[in-house]
This record gives structure tokens, sequence and C-alpha cells, in this order.
């Protein structure tokens, strides 16, 4: 038991410890009663690049070169008030937020919250029925 300990973060040092998930390198499990599921991991932008460069057989250097230059082109089009459409993928779009009230949560007091404009990804129906696969294969 005591080799178990050992190896094994503390619940609070679980959640937090991030090299430790990254050593495991699989969706970890809580051990702790308190919490059911830890946020899976996020593709960093680099192992994104590696991912794209092994799939196309191109170099990793072309390959940042052209996903920069496609990301820069969606926000700037974005910012323009834009829409961007990918068949098969989603739809990026800007929309419109509201002036409204909120609340500060350690006073009370009431404050206005200004409009805004944010960003949005609307995924197509085979993005969306592809994750639907994913979880309904988990759950058989």
């Amino acid at each position: 038991m005591a080799a178990l300990s050992s190896t094994v973060p503390s619940c609070r040092s679980f959640v937090t410890d991030v090299a430790f998930l990254r050593a495991a390198r699989r969706p970890a499990l809580s051990h702790c009663s308190r919490s059911k599921t830890v946020a899976p991991m996020a593709l960093k932008k680099k192992e994104l690049m590696e991912k794209i460069a092994e799939e196309t057989g191109t170099n990793e250097k072309d390959v940042t070169l052209v996903v920069s230059a496609a990301l820069k082109v969606i926000m700037d089009t974005l910012v323009d008030g834009d829409k961007v459409n990918i068949p098969g993928f989603g739809t990026f779009e800007g929309r419109d937020r509201k002036e409204r009230v909120g609340r500060n949560p350690q006073t009370g007091k009431e404050l206005l919250i200004p409009a805004s404009r944010a960003p949005v990804f609307v995924p197509s129906k085979p993005f969306k029925d592809a994750m639907k696969a994913t979880v309904q294969g988990k759950a058989e």
C-alpha cells in the first residue's frame, strides 16, 4: 500500500498536476470521490502541426506557415463581420452580445456588462454525428 500512495497524488494535486497527466498520455480518471471526471488534455499547436505534417507527408515548417495563414484569414474575416463556412467541418461566425446587468460575486453589487462581439464555432452535421458516435461507442 505504501508504494501505491507514493505514486498516486493526493486529491488536490491530482487535478492540478499537469505533468502527471501528460506523463499518463491517456484520459485520466480521478480517484477522488469529490470529482467525477478530469478534463481531457488539449492538443497543442506544435502537436497539431506534427500530426498534419505526418498525415500529409509535408515538412512541419510548411505546415506551420499554411495553418497560421489559414487561422489569420479566419480571424480577419470574422473581424470584418463575415462568416467562414468549411463544409463537413463547421462555420465560424461572430455574434453580438447585448449589454446586460451582472453582479459582482464578492460584493453583490450590480454592474453593467458592456455589449461585445464574440467568435463562435458551429459544427456541421457530419462533425456532430462523428462526435456523437464516439460517445455512443464508449457507452456500449
